[in-house]
């Protein structure tokens, strides 16, 4: 099973992209999990996220996104590799949307 679950806020305005005749979203996602350290202290650690979406989730975050949304996603991890201009390797990990809440 391939399955992620986030909540977080959007950091950045949503781009756009036409991929294999239909439109594309990608939006980067903050997440903050809280932890304690050894004093008992509550700290925050913060990751962001690459997700990407087709289709009705492309529309509904082409109406509705914003820096600072909170939303709820679940989807799945997607990894790819690929080489730029220079012939260098990269790989990237997104999460492709497969249900999407605003908050």
């Amino acid at each position: 099973m391939n399955t992620v679950n986030l909540i977080g806020s959007i950091v950045a305005p949503p781009k756009f992209f036409e991929r294999q005749g239909r439109q594309q979203v990608e939006v980067i996602l903050k997440t903050k999990e809280p932890y304690l350290d050894k004093f008992g202290d509550q700290h925050f650690l913060q990751s962001s996220h690459a997700l990407v979406g087709w289709g009705k989730w492309s529309s509904l975050l082409e109406k509705h996104a914003q820096p600072g949304l909170e939303i709820c996603v679940q989807g799945s991890l997607r990894s790819k590799i690929y080489q730029d201009q220079t012939g260098q390797k990269h790989c990237r990990t997104e999460i492709e949307i497969l249900e999407l809440l605003l908050m």
